[in-house]
């Protein structure tokens, strides 16, 4: 996998962990969170199908500590 796109999957990841405690903290996490998203569907989008698959299937194992 690309080290972009493994890089956008992990600061998505951590995004995902942070606990806001209020609604701007929300916010701020999820403006972020939001741009890493939509840049990696252009990295996949772009990219060649066998390197989509991967990355598709590495952001897919976001939460089971890989």
């Amino acid at each position: 996998m690309c080290v972009a796109s493994r890089a956008l999957v992990r600061a998505i990841e951590a995004l995902g962990t942070i606990e806001p405690t209020g609604p701007f903290e929300r916010a701020l996490a999820r403006l972020p969170m939001a741009a890493y998203k939509r840049r990696l569907r252009a990295i996949v989008a772009s990219a060649p199908a066998w390197v989509g698959e991967e990355i598709l299937s590495a952001s897919e194992r976001i939460g089971d500590g890989e």
